[in-house]
């Protein structure tokens, strides 16, 4: 009997995406279902953050379209043809109303045969709700052969919308931290040290960012939390792991001597960073950096703010990550309180978090219920 093939269908592929994606094509070959992913190169703000992964041997490159419905209004987006995925015998899209491929696949899937699935985040905007998406991300939940929830909560939200349990999988979104915890292991304290002289960083005055300098992470936000700070104690620093498209709205801040940047950031840039710092700040969209704080222990300072992604109900409130009000003036009071006149290095404590091997065998797991 031949092996089913399943294509996964992306806008393009994160290089923090690489390993979950090299590990689930190797446990869904173990179970006979040889698996592809379908992706386009980053555009708009994503291709600022400069993270694409270019080649794999699971990888099939295509040239997606997308259409901007108005000034700033929806982005209808698709490859407009199913022929990327036509030797598939499912097919698993990005949960998204405007997705016309995934429409397309939904409505002519009897035809064709193809098993279809979808993931994404259930039942947590990103962004301000349009009701139409909104029904229509519902039709294609009630239309589709199985869900993959990023975390239980999205699952809880699918089972709310009336999908059936069978039809249900929380796959526990993660990444892979094992090189970041190498990395933060191996550090010495003498590492720290000179990195701190280097940049003139105080002990317990010292904070990060880790992500994309981008609008969901709210960068003109935090650059005028930044001169907030700048007025009330010139010790407070912050080190950034990242780039991207509004990294010039720091140049006030980097010009004189406040911010540190690192430009993108890999396993061992992250670790100094962490290892330096009280807290993450991180004033817009929490995502997979939970995971990465989780793991090293270091908590995340954030503002009540709307539109975390799910990975922010991994994180235990007052002990994980702490809020403000989303003010510049309450952000930056939390900031001040949680910095250590002691001038004294943190030791951070790992705590438990959502495994990347776990979320391959439940992604896994789904696959094999979706062409049950």
């Amino acid at each position: 009997m031949a092996a089913l093939q399943l294509g996964i269908v992306q806008d393009y592929v994160p290089r923090y995406r690489f390993p979950f994606f090299e590990g689930l094509v190797d446990r869904l070959s173990d179970a006979g279902v040889r698996c592809v992913v379908i992706a386009g190169q980053p555009t708009g703000s994503l291709a600022g953050r400069g993270d694409a992964t270019e080649t794999a041997s699971w990888l099939r490159q295509a040239a997606p379209h997308e259409l901007v419905v108005g000034r700033n209004g929806p982005r209808v987006y698709g490859y407009g043809t199913s022929r990327h995925w036509r030797d598939c015998d499912g097919v698993i899209h990005l949960l998204r109303g405007t997705a016309i491929d995934l429409h397309l696949e939904l409505l002519t899937k009897k035809r064709s045969g193809r098993r279809v699935g979808v993931w994404g985040h259930i039942g947590r905007t990103i962004g301000p709700p349009n009701p139409v998406d909104t029904m229509l991300e519902r039709w294609q939940m009630r239309h589709s052969d199985h869900i993959f929830g990023y975390t239980q909560q999205c699952a809880e939200a699918a089972l709310a919308e009336g999908i059936s349990a069978e039809k249900v999988t929380p796959v526990m979104n993660s990444i892979d931290v094992s090189a970041l915890l190498d990395a933060y292991q191996i550090l010495s304290t003498n590492d720290v040290k000179d990195f701190a002289e280097q940049y003139s960083l105080t002990p317990g005055k010292t904070f990060g960012f880790i992500g994309g300098l981008d609008a969901p992470k709210r960068v003109d936000f935090l650059a005028e939390v930044l001169d907030y700070l700048w007025r009330v104690d010139g010790q407070i620093k912050l080190v950034v792991g990242g780039t991207g498209e509004l990294h010039h709205l720091l140049a006030p801040a980097i010009q004189r001597g406040q911010v540190v940047m690192l430009g993108y950031s890999g396993s061992n840039d992250k670790a100094l960073i962490m290892r330096i710092s009280q807290a993450l700040l991180n004033p817009g969209r929490i995502g997979l950096v939970a995971v990465d704080s989780l793991a090293v222990g270091i908590p995340i300072l954030t503002t009540d703010w709307k539109f975390h992604a799910p990975e922010y109900d991994y994180l235990a409130p007052e002990r994980d990550v702490f809020e403000s009000r989303n003010s510049v003036a309450e952000f930056s009071q939390l900031i001040i309180r949680t910095s250590n006149n002691e001038k004294v290095w943190p030791i951070h404590s790992r705590k438990s978090y959502p495994l990347l091997n776990d979320m391959i065998n439940n992604f896994a797991r789904g696959v094999q219920k979706m062409f049950a």
